[in-house]
């Protein structure tokens, strides 16, 4: 078993930068002590800047820690089976809670837990339905997945990219479609399909700091969105 060490790079008024070097503040190890299949997924500071919140995967094994920013001391984790490797979270605008994409492999459904930042429970979770045929021409099962999800900054919606796809493929092998879609993380309620895409792969999307615009990319392209959220 290999160790995994964090490495957290912070850049504050004090003298971290030598010659245009970023000096590494501290290392400390993984507190679920994975082995070489272990992934760190995301990251997010807590407001204030002294705390963060970070997800990582080892295998079937998911774990959600709180460190403290300039010491890399662990305040609290939790281990958590039905995280994935293209899991993501975001804090909310309340910086009481958080929200993290979940399931998606190992039969697995995908959808959202809602979580409070001060001891991890579960506040809300939903599922995201299959859309259209659950099998494809060959009798394989098809399945949902997340791949990245963006908080907007004023409505209770979370935006993210849906792959439905083959259960057990690598993204983008026999996928039927990915879209952007929006559901009210309060209410469990889908808002709105923004956009569907056919085989296309898509990557990323991100919402501006005013909630004016939404950008997506793909492979190939990308895409502005302004007045998406009018509705």
């Amino acid at each position: 078993m290999k160790t995994l060490i964090l490495l957290i790079t912070i850049i504050t008024a004090t003298s971290l930068v030598r010659s245009g070097e970023i000096v590494p503040v501290w290392d400390k190890d993984w507190d679920i002590n994975p082995s070489d299949n272990a992934n760190l997924l995301d990251v997010e500071f807590l407001k204030g800047e002294n705390q963060f919140i970070m997800m990582g995967v080892d295998g079937d094994i998911g774990s959600v820690e709180i460190r403290e920013t300039l010491t890399g001391e662990l305040i609290d984790s939790i281990q958590i089976n039905n995280i994935y490797e293209e899991s993501k979270f975001e804090i909310l605008p309340d910086s009481n809670r958080f929200i993290m994409s979940v399931g998606g492999v190992r039969s697995i459904p995908a959808g959202f837990e809602v979580r409070s930042v001060d001891d991890f429970s579960i506040i809300n979770k939903f599922e995201l339905p299959l859309e259209g045929d659950a099998f494809d021409e060959k009798n394989r099962p098809y399945n949902n997945r997340i791949i990245d999800i963006k908080i907007d900054p004023v409505k209770p919606y979370v935006y993210f990219i849906l792959e439905k796809g083959i259960n057990g493929k690598q993204l983008g092998e026999n996928t039927d479609f990915y879209s952007i879609k929006v559901y009210n993380y309060e209410t469990s309620e889908e808002i709105r399909n923004l956009r569907a895409y056919k085989k296309d792969y898509m990557e990323l999307i991100d919402i501006s700091h005013d909630g004016k615009y939404l950008v997506s990319i793909n492979g190939r392209e990308a895409y502005i969105y302004m007045g998406f959220r009018d509705f």
